[in-house]
């Protein structure tokens, strides 16, 4: 009993600290959607994420690059609403994730870039994929901007020990600097506990001793009058006699005799010796030839095959002049304007609400130019012109679009537009 109880002690201990540390080592797991980037130099640009369990709060960094070094970063500061709780009975840990609090953005600069916009446009969506802040940035210097936005999610995470949870969409950034590519942030709970230690079962029943009955003393025997001990003789049991049983022997067949050996007539044992057995002989037989079909083979020499002396001419050697030619142009944008009747309208009056149509295109670039690393056409709406972005984004799948509050219209090369420009062919 002393040992069961020392066991049950010992286990209800190890349960309560089971209970107490199993919160703590539930973790929580980013995933990004986006593939890093490697730039030409083999540099990889890919994305962080630092958690600090304590308080819950966490650090997505951005890395800025101009696709021939790193430049800076943009790390974004927040906060999430986590509750666990333990299920006594099962061991299981239910992580409740309530909220997300974006607190600030800061950005630091390590070197120069090389490009042609130093503007860097950030736009942040929650899990639902609305957008809750929008900033903006000059890449060459470093900064801090206040976020202080919450949104609430409220995803739950019930885990069994050794268990991993399905990952949940938290946050969606988007920056248009260099590469343009959206990210997406997600994460998940793992159960990192093993299973949650038992109680042992109850302890054996307790066996009560049977006793057994004293039995009654042997009366006293009677004192002897006659001064003779009162001895009783043992009564002589008569054996019990054996009937006899008849058995009927088993008689064995009698062997007949061996038959008796000759009596030898001369004194001499009658021993008959081995005749040995002459080798029958082989007799020869002569094999002759057939010569009929028989063909001699005639002996065919090989002739060496010599080839003639040629004059191995003497090495030649080249000279090669190169004149470096720099290659300089201005591109400019020849632009032209339709209404919907496909007229060209442009520098006449256009009625009040109709629709025209704006395309704007460089003059051809030159051969022997450097990679193109950024490409950008700017153009100005007159007063009373509103853009459809929509449309124009359709119309110019290659373009990333943007217009500012004084009505001009940037158009910046895609990636895949840049890589065409540079297409060795």
């Amino acid at each position: 009993m002393a040992d069961y109880e020392k066991q049950h002690g010992e286990a209800a201990q190890a349960l309560k600290d089971y209970l107490a540390k199993a919160p703590d080592n539930v973790t929580l797991d980013p995933i990004f959607s986006a593939e890093p980037a490697t730039a030409p130099n083999g540099d990889v640009i890919k994305d962080e994420f630092t958690y600090n369990s304590a308080d819950n709060t966490f650090v997505w960094t951005k890395q800025l690059h101009d696709w021939k070094k790193f430049v800076g970063k943009v790390n974004i500061h927040g906060k999430l609403l986590i509750t666990k709780t333990v299920d006594p009975t099962t061991g299981n840990v239910k992580s409740v994730l309530t909220s997300v609090t974006l607190t600030h953005l800061d950005h630091t600069n390590v070197a120069e870039p090389e490009a042609v916009v130093f503007e860097e446009n950030v736009w942040i969506y929650d899990n639902a994929n609305q957008e809750i802040f929008h900033t903006k940035f000059d890449v060459r210097q470093a900064g801090k901007i206040d976020i202080h936005k919450t949104y609430t999610v409220n995803k739950t995470f019930d885990l069994a020990a050794g268990q991993k949870g399905e990952s949940f969409l938290l946050a969606n950034i988007k920056d248009v600097w260099v590469t343009g590519e959206p990210s997406n942030l997600s994460v998940t709970f793992n159960n990192t506990n093993r299973p949650k230690p038992e109680l042992p079962g109850e302890p054996p029943q307790l066996v009560t001793p049977v006793l057994e009955q004293e039995k009654p003393l042997p009366p006293t025997p009677e004192k002897p009058t006659d001064g003779v001990p009162n001895l009783e003789k043992e009564k002589t049991v008569p054996p019990t006699p054996v009937k006899p049983e008849s058995v009927k022997p088993v008689l064995e067949p009698e062997k007949p005799l061996p038959p008796a050996p000759e009596k030898p007539t001369d004194d001499v044992p009658n021993i008959e010796k081995e005749k040995p057995v002459p080798p029958t002989p082989v007799k020869p037989e002569a094999v002759k030839p057939d010569l009929k079909g028989f063909t001699p083979e005639v002996y065919d020499p090989i002739k060496p095959v010599v080839k003639p002396y040629v004059t191995v001419p003497e090495k030649v050697v080249y000279e090669v002049m190169v004149h470096p030619v720099q290659v300089e142009q201005t591109p400019t944008n020849v632009k032209s304007v339709t209404n919907s009747d496909q007229v060209n309208v442009n520098g006449q009056l256009v009625p009040k609400g109709s629709t025209v149509t704006w395309e704007l295109v460089n003059t051809a670039l030159k051969a022997g130019r450097q990679d193109i690393t950024s490409y950008e056409l700017i153009d100005p709406l007159p007063d009373g012109f509103e853009l459809d972005v929509t449309t124009t984004q359709t119309l110019s799948p290659d373009w990333v679009i943007t217009t500012d509050e004084a009505g001009k219209v940037s158009l910046k090369a895609s990636q895949s537009l840049l890589e065409n420009f540079n297409a060795k062919t």
